[in-house]
């Protein structure tokens, strides 16, 4: 099979063509190169520089192309890497030009070529791939199949874009004599990107050509996209993902089959000379047999006739029977296709006669819907200003409600309410008046919106579990609850007289003052009543905070928040979690200031009354240009 000098249009870069441009021309084919990629080497880039420096770190290291090779190599690979690192080719042709750098640690996909057949290596699973490095060496962009499949397998996966895919650029007149003067037999396509830029390069006048050109492509990906672009040739796909599995798609597409037909021409004679030749020795040994058998065969020629005979009558019978009751089956179709068309006429006739009534029926009610809608329509007009006039009072009666609760009660929650119910009301009405009066009332609420409130309820309930928590908090060990003992020296001699006078004196002073040795120095010791008044200072203060939460004092809470961490500091152990927890979120209350902004939403207001006084008006002088509720 040749391709008899038919021209055939190569799109991949140039470098990249001259093997399949060889095959082709010795298929007897002519090629056209029309490069639609041109390869850049990604150069001064820091980002590669410090990972090609690290190579050693990794133990896989992926090539998903021939120019993944030539650009890593030649600005940022060393010639040889160390023997630790086990390399991957996309395909075989990728691998043989890592071969061709005496690299012999390499694996490959075979002929597929593919991200889905790498996948499927050995050393690719997920016994091997987990936790281990892998640099996958390839140009800017691209699938990211590969790249994410290894990490489903728990590798940790590096790129390291090498090279960028730009589009040549060419004249004009260029890319229009490819279609006009020798229009290309068929198109050679390697990848979605090159067919994309292909129809990029293309004029809209040379499209149709293009798309009744036939295609070759390397996978189904590259046919789907062909199609879906608008292709309407035959697309070949190569079975094999490498020059030569290209060279024979083309040959199945386009190629000269007539020199084969000939030469299988010349086999089939030469088989049957030789048929020839053992069907003539097999007659010489027939010939004694026939002889024996003439006898045999005499007979059975009188009685094959015979057996013809019977069994063609019996046959003719049998088919004439069918035949009768099949020509009777049909007249009796025949009587009840006519009685049931009868009976379709009939109740056609019946329901267009129901029809016509029907018709007229409903003439009269449209009649009368415009007579009751012309006597309805006046007092429709008077119910909506009734309506117009009903939902301005409701919109000021809701924002009324809305400013005392901003200015009395400062609750800004129910102030929304009202505020967002009065525009839901306003949303029914239009007009130009309504719009201004909508914007004021937005920029209100927005305003409101922005307002960063304390939870005071929240405050509230968290200061009164901490009363009730006081008793239980652990004090410090350097406290010591004692009551200390007097003790005193008990003479029992006997003193008579003056003496025994200024003894007793003497011993009442002695009682006054007791000096003793305390073994624990810088210990602070606090009786038991004294403890108790302390958890009782400790609620007080809490209870003050609470009460200063309440009436948004924010100064009167910080200073009590204050007192509570200075007696939780000297007093009680810090180190125990619960401790920790409440002088660590009272430091946080000490950053809540509870000071309400001064928001006033009196321009809101005064819009609305604005509003309904212009609606007044216009009542009054009957103009019909006023507001009018959305249906």
């Amino acid at each position: 099979m040749t391709l008899n000098n038919k021209r055939i249009l190569i799109t991949r870069p140039g470098h990249q063509a001259d093997h399949l441009c060889e095959l082709i021309a010795n298929a007897g084919g002519e090629c056209v190169l029309f490069p639609t990629i041109e390869i850049q080497a990604t150069l001064n880039s820091e980002k590669l520089s410090n990972c090609f420096s690290e190579i050693d770190e990794y133990d896989f290291v992926i090539f998903v192309s021939r120019n993944a090779v030539k650009a890593a190599f030649d600005h940022y690979l060393p010639p040889d890497l160390p023997e630790t690192i086990q390399l991957l080719a996309i395909g075989s042709g990728t691998a043989a030009v890592l071969a061709g750098m005496n690299l012999t640690n390499v694996l490959h996909a075979g002929v597929q070529a593919d991200s889905e057949s790498l996948l499927q290596l050995p050393e690719l699973q997920s016994d091997f791939v987990r936790n281990k490095k892998i640099l996958i060496v390839r140009g800017i962009g691209g699938r990211e199949l590969l790249a994410d499949n290894l990490k489903t397998r728990g590798a940790i996966v590096d790129y390291a874009e090498v090279y960028k895919r730009c589009l040549p650029e060419y004249e004009i007149q260029e890319r229009h004599e490819i279609w006009q003067n020798n229009v290309p037999e068929a198109v050679i396509v390697s990848s979605n990107e090159g067919l994309e830029n292909l129809l990029k390069l293309t004029q809209e006048a040379d499209r149709k050509q293009l798309f009744k050109t036939p295609l070759v492509v390397m996978s189904v990906r590259n046919a789907d996209l062909a199609k879906e672009k608008g292709f309407v040739s035959d697309i070949e796909i190569a079975k094999n993902k490498n020059d030569e599995g290209l060279l024979a798609a083309v040959l199945e597409l386009v190629g000269d089959k007539s020199g084969m037909n000939e030469e299988k021409e010349n086999k089939t004679l030469d088989e049957k000379d030789r048929k020839n030749t053992v069907d003539k020795n097999k007659a010489i040994d027939k010939k004694t047999v026939s002889v024996d058998k003439s006898k045999s065969t005499s007979k059975l020629l009188f009685v094959l006739p015979v057996i013809l005979i019977v069994i063609f009558s019996v046959t003719f019978v049998f088919l004439n029977n069918r035949l009768n009751k099949i020509e009777s089956g049909f007249k009796q179709s025949d009587v009840k296709n006519n009685n049931a068309a009868q009976d379709s006429d009939g109740r056609i006739q019946e329901l267009l006669s129901r029809f016509t009534g029907v018709q007229k029926k409903l003439e009269e009610l449209e009649s009368k819907q415009e007579v009751l809608s012309h006597s309805l329509s006046a007092p429709v007009e008077q119910q909506i200003h009734i309506n117009k006039d009903y939902a301005l009072a409701e919109i000021e009666h809701l924002l009324i409600i809305a400013s005392y609760n901003l200015q009395l009660e400062q609750n800004v929650a129910t102030a929304l309410a009202a505020m967002e119910a009065a525009d839901a009301r306003l949303k029914g009405l239009t007009g130009s008046a309504v719009i201004s009066v909508r914007e004021q009332l937005i920029a209100d609420m927005n305003e409101l919106r922005s307002i960063n409130q304390a939870d005071l309820g929240g405050l509230a309930l968290f200061l009164s579990d901490l009363m009730n928590r006081v008793d239980q908090l652990e004090l410090k060990e350097n406290i010591v609850l004692e009551k200390q003992e007097i003790s005193t020296e008990q003479t029992d001699e006997s003193v008579k007289g003056i003496k025994h006078f200024f003894a007793l004196v003497f011993k009442e002073l002695k009682s006054l003052i007791v000096i003793t040795r305390d073994k624990d120095v810088g210990k602070v010791r606090l009786l038991p009543d004294e403890v108790y008044f302390l958890g009782a200072n400790l609620k007080l203060e809490l209870a003050n905070a609470r009460f200063a939460v309440f009436n948004r004092d924010t100064e009167n809470f910080h200073a009590s928040i204050d007192h509570i961490q200075t007696w939780l500091n000297d007093y009680f152990d810090l180190s125990d979690a619960n401790v920790r927890n409440i002088y660590d979120s009272l430091s946080k209350m000490k950053k809540i200031d509870f000071a309400f902004p001064d928001i006033n939403i009196s321009s809101s207001l005064e819009s609305v009354r604005a509003l309904s006084r212009y609606q007044d008006e216009q009542n009054d002088n009957t103009d019909e240009e006023g507001l009018i509720p959305q249906q």
